[in-house]
């Protein structure tokens, strides 16, 4: 094993940063504790009690998920129209930038499987196109991050170290394909670790955060970038079988053999991906992560405002992708056929579903681009007409019960027992 293949295996071997989407129970608990340690070492203006308590109760309710975010009363710092500190502002806009470099290595992320799926005899031009774009992008970030890097939170500055690591290791990656040093699923790994590494950055600066009108947009639009990251690394993974035309059981790049769908002298995905369970990991890492992707789809809109509810099934309406999805999940049930060769299995071309796939997370992007500019403006802010006109419809959340509200922004695939 060489020194590179060495190094990456290093960096997959890594523990992947705990992103969750957030609910936020915990908000509505905190924000009180707050309220009672207030008033008990000094008279607090009523007014600035109800901001903080109307901030936990506009948290989601669904489920506690472990994050320790604290909220502290409003300090009265200089603010904008936009209802946020100069600071915050900030900070708002190196998130963005933050998100933007996550939106371009997904895409990296898939050409990537693209040229590893493929045995690197397709798509090299656009995958080197899209490492040029990354590349701005992560420019783009690092001057973003001279300019805000904040010294005041020491858990904020340690996520900030650890993406950094992480981003560190980009060429490594890219290295990894270009001299097929390695299996692909790997190199996918690293760039699901890369991407989760960056999106654990807005939770950490929420653990600071004072500002209501700060705290229920950043949980808006980090939620909603932990769903489009999960969205993202799905569409890398099964970009793999889609160009091999079958759920592999290795891609054996280090010894020239190609995709293969068994193992030596063990099931592999075979003819049945979704019976091999485990033993196809092409297969059932994908099909488990639907469970955290529903979950984080559920966060988002148990705790987004009606608009922008509105805005992201807007911006999935006629996405083709979650179709495509669906067809390659059922693919693998009860057989492994991508190519529509086997009776009752879809052919799924491999140019169709890389413009799909790549087109879903640019709208998916568009989406958390516009939910950080709603930050801290009024179309962050329930609108009680719309809610009213949404539940006239049966389409508004319950206000009593955390169960996910369903609608057309979800590209769930078909239940099965991998």
């Amino acid at each position: 094993m060489n020194d590179l293949d060495t190094r990456l295996r290093e960096l997959t071997d890594l523990s992947p940063p705990a992103r969750a989407p957030l609910g936020a129970d915990e908000l509505h608990q905190r924000a009180s504790s707050n309220r009672r340690r207030a008033l008990a070492l000094r008279a607090v203006p009523a007014a600035m009690v109800v901001v903080v308590l109307l901030a936990g109760a506009m948290a989601l309710r669904s489920r506690d998920v472990g994050s320790d975010i604290t909220l502290t009363t409003p300090d009265p710092a200089v603010t904008t129209n936009t209802g946020l500190s100069e600071r915050d502002q900030e900070m708002v806009g190196f998130l963005a930038t933050t998100a933007e470099l996550r939106h371009q290595l997904n895409r990296e992320s898939v050409l990537t499987a693209v040229s590893g799926g493929s045995t690197r005899t397709s798509g090299e031009d656009e995958l080197g196109a899209q490492r040029v774009a990354t590349d701005r992008a992560l420019d783009d970030y690092r001057e973003a991050l001279a300019v805000v890097r904040p010294g005041e939170s020491p858990t904020l500055d340690e996520a900030i170290k650890q993406a950094d690591n992480r981003l560190a290791r980009l060429d490594i990656l890219r290295r990894s394909v270009d001299e097929a040093e390695t299996e692909i699923y790997d190199t996918l790994d690293g760039y699901t670790y890369t991407v989760a590494s960056l999106g654990d950055l807005p939770l950490q600066y929420l653990q600071g955060a004072e500002q209501p009108a700060l705290i229920r947009g950043l949980l808006t639009a980090s939620n909603y970038g932990t769903f489009a990251e999960l969205e993202a690394a799905t569409a890398s993974d099964l970009t793999v079988a889609v160009e091999v035309g079958y759920f592999p059981f290795t891609l054996d790049l280090l010894g020239g053999a190609g995709p293969s769908p068994s193992g030596s002298g063990v099931p592999g995905c075979n003819g049945d991906a979704a019976a091999a369970g485990d033993a196809c990991k092409a297969f059932a890492e994908p099909m488990q992560r639907r469970t955290e992707t529903d979950h984080a789809e559920s966060t988002f809109l148990n705790f987004a405002t009606a608009q922008q509810k509105m805005l992201a099934r807007s911006a999935l309406a006629g996405d083709v992708f979650g179709e495509l999805m669906r067809a390659a999940f059922e693919d693998g049930i009860g057989q492994n056929d991508l190519r529509g060769t086997t009776p009752s299995s879809q052919a799924i071309d491999p140019v169709e579903w890389r413009a799909a796939a790549l087109g879903h997370i640019d709208r998916m992007a568009e989406v958390e681009r516009q939910l950080y500019e709603m930050i801290g403006t009024a179309a962050a802010e329930p609108d009680q007409d719309a809610v009213d006109e949404r539940s006239s419809e049966g389409t508004a959340p319950s206000t009593t019960s955390s169960a996910p509200e369903a609608g057309p922004a979800s590209s769930e695939p078909p239940v099965a027992s991998p």
